[in-house]
């Protein structure tokens, strides 16, 4: 039998909210639930304290990618670099 207008439209919604339901399962449990000190308490100037010296510390780190991507970039970014500035010391001398 076939199905009406309406019954695919729900069908429809039902599948992107499942769908969408997914994406919120695998997003959440990537996500730090950590929940803030309130202002101005002594957990709070020992958060900041702690988040100030991580900061300190991962200062010039580059974020974790996955993949062979971000390296290949940055050797063609530092080659493209070197192969200007020998371009431009052959052209002016």
């Amino acid at each position: 039998m076939a199905k009406s207008k309406k019954a695919k439209q729900r069908a429809s919604r039902q599948r992107a909210h499942e769908a969408r339901a997914a994406r919120h399962q695998t997003a959440a449990s990537h996500k730090s639930h950590d929940h803030l000190p309130k202002v101005g308490t002594p957990a709070d100037n020992a958060y900041r304290l702690r988040r100030s010296r991580e900061d300190l510390v991962a200062f010039g780190e580059f974020r974790n990618s996955r993949g062979p991507a971000p390296v290949v970039i940055a050797v063609l970014v530092g080659l493209l670099f070197v192969l200007g500035i020998l371009a431009w010391v052959l052209f002016f001398i």
